[in-house]
């Protein structure tokens, strides 16, 4: 049978205006834009003067406004309990439409005064149903009487429901995305790169930020979509050797959480260390299809895991060092003592008198690779004293040459009449020699090692360039013609335990204790190089205001002159005793020894005379040397006492011989530094 058009336009009217209404609510992802869609597009819909979404709040037991369209906009939010008796309350207890012709004269539900002040005739209020349970209302009123067909209440029951589920969906996404995005929050605040690899395909599909920064340079289409693999390794084969298997992939057979240590390729072509903690995400049959991939740099743990190690094997080196220093210095005090004495009872023109100095020489230098170990290892102070720059490094020269090698020629141009600095010769020649060690490495092919000294003198204007405080120096300049210094590192080469040797082949101690020494003198320390040009070390030490430090060929002879004092030696090391006995005598000095401080104690009260000096050593079996001092003091007031001790300053600290105003002197003894502080202890004393 043939409609007639009336029939149709009854039929189609209805229609468009439902898909006209879905179109515009679904068009929309936000639930305020949605709101105000929805009760416009019912208002205009019908004609309608007035129109109000209410939605069920979670407890079901309220009727929430959330939009409304000709009603003052201070009635959004508030609500009404479900327990009242109004139109919309009837409609959600009924799940039935509902109109009123006329709220004059209704007299069923409730009227809000608010649609008497509005003069509000007519109302339509329709159940918003999702799976036939209600979600809320919407409600449609009109100024003046309109008694709603059967089609009208269909179509604004149908926009309802229609309003509902879009509700419903949009919440939901609503939802779904604060949940994303406080995930989000949360994986993006943590340090840890975490990324969510799909097995077997291995290809990263989510990650945080610390990921993506690390490995995509903060290109989030770097990391997502790309294999794992090639993101973290930069290889296009999986994971497979044995000490670095595929955390992700041993999850998925092992299907448990696997936790192991891998070396990766960041983004900007470095490569970082990370413990990696891969947890599997199983699907409803319990197929591993995605891995939870949770990485930590440890690089920096690495490293000061090194240097903890680095540390221990010096600490190992101090204590051996300081081991040895005291047997090794009492030894040295016995060969470089007889050796002058020997040298003494020689004419200088005799074959054996160059042999003596041949060993004096070589005891001396022995004493100076001791207290090199010493001051290395941290085990050693200072020791100051004027030093003239030009003849350590002259004194250094042959042992530099056999340390760099045949291939390196070593040139020295030193400044002449250059001042003296206070400073640890020692130390001085350590800094010389690793600046040299230095030079060496970078030049594997051989080349030239140039030791330069001058006198500079900077001004105000060039120190604050420069940083360095106005004043005069003595420059030290080592450079090389090697392989020069990178840009990027330049900066780096005095922190410690920084290398760029291959694992082994060096400690990354060598400049940072050049630089600690240099500091420590109160210098300052440059460096100047370009890759492929070789580089330049420059060491400014302040010009020494002091007295001139004594020549080398001054310490190594006797003095002359008489001593009339009596001094007490006390060691229980004898050759010590009897070198000190035999040179002190040939002064004339009168001397008595004892091995240990008992035996000191019964020759002092057996000895009927003065004794002026007690030269006693620190560190004895029976009684120590300050105990043994004090003791003696209280039996001869007025007794002078002079500590020695090859043992290293750490290890005597805590025997109060190194405190202000207190005698001591170094093993191995040097008789020109033994005379010095018997003079000290002297004073204007006549009789000693």
């Amino acid at each position: 049978m043939l409609l007639s058009y009336s029939e149709w336009e009854y039929i189609v009217n209805p229609l468009e205006r439902l898909y006209q209404f879905s179109s515009i609510i679904t068009s929309t992802s936000d639930p305020v834009q949605l709101y105000r869609r929805i009760v416009e597009s019912a208002r205009e819909a019908l004609g309608l003067d007035f129109s109000t979404l209410m939605l069920l709040s979670e407890d079901r037991e309220q009727l929430i406004i959330h939009d409304t369209v000709g009603f003052p906009e201070s009635m959004i939010g508030t609500f009404m309990l479900l327990e009242g008796q109004g139109l919309s309350t009837h409609v959600v207890k009924t799940r039935q439409a509902e109109t009123v012709l006329d709220f004059e004269q209704e007299r069923r539900f409730d009227i809000p005064p608010v649609v008497r002040q509005l003069h509000i005739r007519s109302a339509l209020c329709v159940p918003m149903m999702i799976e036939n349970e209600p979600f809320g209302v919407l409600i449609g009123h009109s100024l003046t009487m309109r008694d709603f067909s059967d089609q009208e209440q269909v179509v604004f029951q149908n926009m309802g429901n229609l309003a509902a589920v879009a509700i419903r969906n949009c919440l939901n996404m609503e939802r779904l995305r604060k949940a994303k995005e406080f995930n989000e929050t949360i994986l993006n605040s943590m340090s840890d790169a975490i990324a969510i690899i799909q097995v077997p395909q291995m290809v990263v599909v989510e990650a945080n930020q610390p990921f993506i920064s690390q490995y995509g340079e903060g290109r989030r289409e770097a990391v997502v979509g790309k294999l794992c693999h090639v993101v973290t390794h930069g290889s296009d084969r999986r994971c497979a050797a044995p000490n670095c298997a595929c955390p992700a992939a041993e999850t998925v057979s092992q299907q448990r959480t696997v936790l192991c240590e891998h070396k990766h390729l960041l983004g900007n072509g470095g490569t970082s260390y990370c413990e990696v903690v891969t947890t599997p995400i199983a699907d409803e049959s319990g197929r591993v299809t995605q891995v939870v991939h949770v990485q930590r740099d440890i690089t920096e743990r690495r490293r000061l895991e090194r240097q903890l190690l680095q540390a221990q094997k010096m600490e190992s080196v101090g204590r051996l060092a300081a081991g040895i220093a005291h047997d090794f210095n009492n030894i040295l005090t016995a060969i470089i003592g007889y050796s002058q004495l020997l040298m003494a009872s020689l004419p200088e023109t005799a074959a054996e008198h160059e042999y003596s100095k041949v060993i004096l020489d070589s005891g001396q230098r022995a004493a100076s690779l001791v207290r090199q170990i010493l001051a290395f290892s941290r085990q050693q102070t200072l020791d100051m004293r004027p030093v003239d720059i030009n003849d350590s490094i002259h004194n250094l020269a042959k042992m530099l040459q056999r340390v760099i090698g045949e291939d390196v020629q070593l040139v020295l141009h030193t400044a002449a009449e250059l001042p003296q600095v206070l400073a640890d010769s020692g130390q001085i020649e350590q800094v010389i020699t690793n600046l040299a060690v230095n030079a060496r490495d970078a030049m594997p092919a051989g080349g030239m090692l140039v030791i330069e000294t001058s006198l500079a003198t900077i001004d105000a204007a060039q120190g604050g360039a420069s940083d360095i405080p106005a004043g005069s120096y003595v420059a030290i300049c080592v450079s090389d013609t090697g392989s020069g210094i990178p840009k990027e590192i330049i900066a780096k080469v005095f922190d410690p335990f920084f290398t760029t040797k291959e694992l082994g082949k060096g400690t990354g101690l060598g400049l940072s204790t050049v630089y600690g020494i240099v500091k420590q003198h109160g210098g300052h320390l440059r460096v100047y190089s370009e890759e492929g040009e070789g580089a330049t070390f420059r060491v400014f030490l302040p010009v020494s205001a002091g007295e001139k430090s004594e020549k080398p060929g001054m310490a190594s002879g006797l003095s002359s002159g008489h001593g009339t004092a009596t001094i007490l030696v006390v060691d229980d090391d004898e050759p010590i005793r009897k070198v000190l006995i035999k040179y002190l005598t040939t002064l004339g000095y009168t001397m008595l020894e004892a091995s240990g401080g008992n035996e000191a104690l019964a020759v002092s009260a057996a000895h009927p005379g003065v004794i002026d000096i007690l030269l006693t050593d620190v560190i004895m079996i029976e009684i120590n040397g300050r105990e043994l001092a004090q003791r003696m003091q209280q039996s001869r007031p007025g007794i002078k006492v002079i500590y020695m001790s090859g043992y290293p300053h750490n290890v005597i600290a805590s025997h109060g011989v190194l405190e202000e105003g207190i005698n001591f002197i170094d093993k191995p003894l040097r008789f020109g530094r033994l005379l010095e502080m018997l003079r000290k202890v002297a004073g204007s004393d006549p009789v000693l």
